[in-house]
């Protein structure tokens, strides 16, 4: 049929339209005992008696706009179903529809929202560049052949809970801007969502494949800092006056705002995304979630009073929880550079200077000049220069293995900075045999805490490699 057909047909109610679809399916059944059948209405082999069902089984709504609300609910469509370019003004209402051809909602709008609970799809289905306004629901709907979602806009609330995928199903591309459920969703053939957009992370909780979804450059922007104070407001006041003056604003502004915001259950989802991106031998994709699920937890089961609060802080600013090569090298360096500055402060104690570690650092690297550059400072025992005596022993200290076999080279360090045994400056060269520097416990207790500090920081490095490059 035409469009103006299916339009007259769909307007004499539920029973004409069963009625003439179960016509059309006993006409189908006598085709196949007579081995007359062609499933496909572009095979060029077909007989005539198959073309003119095909023609005749047809339903096309394509590039109708339907202004009032439709109730397309517990129709059997026993062909070809065409509604490409179709627009529903109003609520679009498919619970129970059987569609047993071929079906297109290729670039069809739903403005105010729509329902395919329990549907069937029986033969391939196409949802590509749909735009989705309203909720929408999937709930368990049926698709028995290739299911197409490709570059589909779901601007609000999308439900595809228990739904059941049976041939090659793709979101590539589709872009979700509200909650997203898939919840105890069935997958029986490969699953794509390559380069789909979430602006708020999906649920994929009790999601069962039977290969692994493909999750390449999937995009999640939910959750980060800024969600921490945007949800404890939405909380506190969701009913009172702040929430419905929130509720009231404008959609792009509310979509904005819950983009941002950490829901109660986020950290199961993140935890079920990395799941699947496991199972995929995603590793980059399992390492950010990963990181997500800890960020959820925030603010939400893990508290200042808590233990874990500050190691995952500390994690994700040393570490970017294990991710990051860069970071712990950074963090190393600068600890060096503080250390360095700590017994250059007590280098200046020991000898009577008033000057601070930090300021001879400074001056060391021509960053403080004065009309006179100031004086070097010498070893308290011996000639020699205790910027580089405490960048050394710095050192040491934060590299554990680098002074192996070089205690000589550390009692002449110490020495310089902290004198010993004779109370005049003398040689190197000359020094006693069994010499013994006064270090003060400040400065082994500094040692101590460097050491530590270094060791966790080259394990958060040694991590990061291990991450990076897959290192079983």
């Amino acid at each position: 049929m035409n469009k103006e057909e299916s339009l007259a047909l769909y307007a004499q109610g539920h029973a004409a339209w069963n009625a003439w679809a179960e016509d059309m399916l006993e006409k189908r059944q006598r085709l196949e005992l007579d081995g007359d059948w062609s499933a496909s209405p572009l095979d060029h082999g077909q007989s005539n008696r198959t073309r003119n069902w095909h023609s005749a089984a047809t339903a096309s709504f394509a590039q109708h706009v339907f202004e009032e609300r439709t109730d397309f609910s517990g129709l059997t469509f026993p062909g070809y179903t065409n509604f490409e370019n179709t627009s529903f003004q109003d609520y679009a209402n498919f619970d129970n529809a059987v569609f047993q051809g071929p079906t297109i909602f290729e670039k069809s709008c739903f403005h105010s929202g729509a329902s395919f609970d329990s549907a069937r799809f029986n033969g391939r289905a196409s949802f590509d560049h749909a735009k989705l306004q309203k909720r929408i629901w999937f709930e368990r709907v049926n698709f028995q052949e290739r299911a197409s979602f490709d570059y589909t806009y779901f601007r609000d609330f999308t439900w595809f809970a228990l739904a059941e995928f049976n041939g090659y199903t793709n979101f590539d591309d589709a872009q979700f801007e509200g909650e997203c459920s898939f919840r105890a969703m069935v997958a029986h053939s490969a699953f794509s969502m390559a380069s789909a957009k979430f602006l708020v992370v999906p649920d994929f909780i009790q999601t069962r494949f039977s290969e692994p979804p493909r999750l390449d450059n999937i995009t999640i922007k939910s959750g980060g800092i800024r969600a921490v104070a945007l949800s404890a407001l939405k909380d506190r006041f969701r009913h009172g006056r702040v929430y419905n003056q929130l509720k009231l604003a404008k959609r792009s502004q509310r979509t904005y705002l819950q983009s941002f915001c950490i829901g109660p259950n986020d950290g199961a989802y993140w935890r079920w995304l990395r799941k699947l991106a496991t199972q995929g031998h995603d590793h980059e994709r399992e390492q950010e979630f990963f990181k997500r699920e800890l960020l959820a937890r925030r603010w939400r089961s893990e508290w200042p009073w808590h233990a874990r609060f500050w190691f995952g802080w500390a994690y994700q600013v040393l570490s970017d929880f294990g991710r990051s090569l860069w970071l712990p090298l950074l963090w190393l360096g600068l600890s060096i550079g503080g250390f360095t500055a700590l017994y250059l402060g007590q280098y200046m104690a020991v000898t009577g200077r008033t000057q601070s570690g930090l300021t001879a650092l400074a001056e060391r690297a021509g960053v403080l000049f004065s009309d006179a550059p100031p004086p070097i400072p010498t070893c308290a025992l011996w000639p020699g220069d205790p910027v580089a005596a405490a960048l050394g022993l710095s050192l040491r200290n934060a590299v554990l293995f680098a002074g192996a076999g070089l205690s000589d080279k550390l009692t002449q360090i110490h020495g310089c900075l902290w004198g010993g045994q004779s109370p005049e400056p003398l040689p190197y060269e000359a020094m006693p045999a069994r010499f013994v520097p006064n270090i003060p416990d400040s400065v082994a207790f500094l040692g101590v805490a460097q050491s530590l500090i270094s060791a966790v920081l080259i394990f958060l490095f040694l991590l990061a490699v291990r991450n990076h490059f897959r290192i079983k």
